[in-house]
């Protein structure tokens, strides 16, 4: 088991650490850049979606397109979503995989922000001190991992998607 391993020097430890943040900066970067094409392209396709209603083009032609925008913000929705739900997946165990670096290494910071932080959905988070500052942190007012609440975006606009789609159809049915 990989937990079973021997004690590792500090160097080594403090390499590894390294590698898994530049590791973590990377992946960050990478949902940054994903989220900002997929959101470009919902808004393109919202763009799009209001030319063409604004065109009024004949019913069945306007329904035929609604439909293939909307189905295609569904699907962009879809892919987004899961990649969110796999970064939460590696965001969570990179943390801890940190974290047990950082203990490793005796690294003080690493637990005062796990500490403060792992409690977040607890009505009553735990405060931290500081202690050669005295300061303290408590993690007021957070219901969630921000992590968790942006993933929740492509849903909301898949929402929207399929409500366009669906008033499609209904203005349709009811003529």
């Amino acid at each position: 088991m990989i937990g079973d391993m021997p004690p590792r020097n500090k160097d080594d430890l403090k390499e590894e650490l390294r590698l898994n943040l530049d590791l973590w900066k990377h992946e960050e970067g990478l949902r940054q850049q994903r989220n900002t094409v997929l959101l470009g392209t919902n808004a393109f396709l919202a763009v799009a979606a209001s030319a063409m209603i604004s065109a009024r083009p004949p019913i069945e032609i306007g329904l035929a397109i609604g439909l293939v925008l909307s189905g295609f913000g569904l699907l962009i929705c879809w892919i987004w979503d899961r990649l969110q739900q796999r970064h939460v997946v590696y965001a969570d165990f990179r943390r801890k995989q940190l974290r047990e670096l950082a203990a490793q290494l005796e690294y003080e910071s690493w637990e005062k922000q796990w500490e403060a932080l792992r409690s977040f959905p607890d009505p009553s988070p735990i405060s931290v001190e500081f202690q050669h500052t005295g300061a303290r942190f408590s993690p007021r007012g957070s219901k969630r991992s921000a992590i968790v609440t942006e993933s929740l975006l492509p849903r909301a606009i898949a929402s929207a998607w399929a409500f366009f789609a669906l008033g499609g159809i209904i203005f349709v049915l009811s003529r």
